[in-house]
């Protein structure tokens, strides 16, 4: 994935970013140039990460067209069953 994509500046570039991002879900990116656009490919958790990834790459590969194809994915059953439920804390009022 990376081999072939780093003969580009701008790829090299792009991966040297997210590869160093202290965001590790980042360093599962892929990027290729295709006529002139930058593609980032891959799964985030959230969309803060996705947000995050592509506003850091515009801002650091100026001039560069980014096509953003991140997908975001919720976290897999058996993850989602180990985070802490919030338990609703009744106030006393009623809403009808």
């Amino acid at each position: 994935m990376v081999e072939s994509a780093t003969k580009d500046p701008v790829v090299r570039q792009a991966y040297a970013y997210l590869q160093t991002s202290p965001h590790r879900p980042l360093r599962s990116l892929s990027c290729e140039l295709d006529n002139g656009v930058l593609k980032i490919r891959g799964c985030l958790p959230t969309f803060y990460l996705k947000q995050l990834a592509v506003a850091e790459l515009t801002r650091n590969l100026c001039g560069c067209e980014i096509r953003d194809l991140i997908e975001v994915t919720l976290p897999s059953e058996e993850l989602r069953a180990k985070r802490p439920v919030s338990k609703r804390i009744p106030t006393g009022r009623q809403t009808r």
